[in-house]
């Protein structure tokens, strides 16, 4: 092959990798990104709940490796802290639509793709076999990954809600390990020493959520680089 043929071989893949390809390895790192928040959001509440040194909570969260694990824990958890049916209910329909979302999810971040350049098309090769076997490529879009992104920003932020229902309606209950490993961490986005519980909580009561659990649902922009919907 000649110098000036490879060159214009090279040129074109490269023109070709810019137009094409960043912008689907763009859509599907951004759904991966989101994706991480969503569950780190999970993941911190079932630690808070458990009163756990953050550590040690990562120990046995790891091993949830889906949402619904992830949200059967955290379910279990508020019904043991006295959550009332309404807010139960509410969480049981989120992990419900956080499965089908998963599932979307996957589609998007583990699913081989390619390009017809014929129908000027993106093709994912979806290969699945719960309980039925698909092995099939499927025409795709960037839209439907945006799609996807859209609605994984809507369960971070519909998450961020049932936190401060959770927070406002559940009885108080002692916090004292889970704060005092976020302190060691030195981590900025946790409330300072002077605004963690001290002692064992009161008896139990409704809790309003405080101007100080207010600041840890501000994003911390090393954990989280998706923009956030209003």
């Amino acid at each position: 092959m000649a110098r000036d043929d490879a060159e214009e071989i090279s040129r074109k893949l490269d023109e070709s990798f810019q137009s094409r390809w960043l912008p689907l390895m763009a859509g599907i790192g951004r759904v991966a990104s989101v994706w991480a928040k969503l569950e780190f959001s999970i993941n911190e509440m079932i630690w808070d709940l458990a009163n756990v040194d953050i550590n040690c909570g990562a120990c046995i969260t790891a091993q949830l490796t889906t949402p619904v694990s992830r949200m059967r824990a955290l379910i279990s958890l508020v019904r043991f802290h006295g959550g009332k049916d309404k807010l139960i209910s509410d969480l049981n329909k989120f992990s419900a639509r956080l499965d089908g979302l998963a599932r979307r999810r996957n589609r998007v971040i583990h699913d081989p793709w390619g390009y017809d350049f014929t129908k000027d098309t993106y093709i994912r090769m979806e290969i699945t076999a719960d309980r039925k076997l698909v092995f099939e490529s499927k025409e795709a879009q960037i839209e439907d990954i945006k799609r996807v992104f859209d609605d994984i920003i809507h369960a971070v932020t519909d998450f961020d809600q049932l936190v401060r229902r959770m927070m406002a309606e559940l009885p108080a209950w002692p916090r004292i390990q889970y704060w005092q490993s976020w302190e060691r961490r030195g981590d900025e986005v946790r409330t300072s020493p002077d605004s963690a519980p001290k002692e064992s909580p009161p008896p139990p009561q409704p809790s309003p959520v405080s101007p100080a659990y207010e600041a840890q649902l501000i994003i911390n922009p090393l954990w989280f680089w998706a923009p956030r919907t209003p």
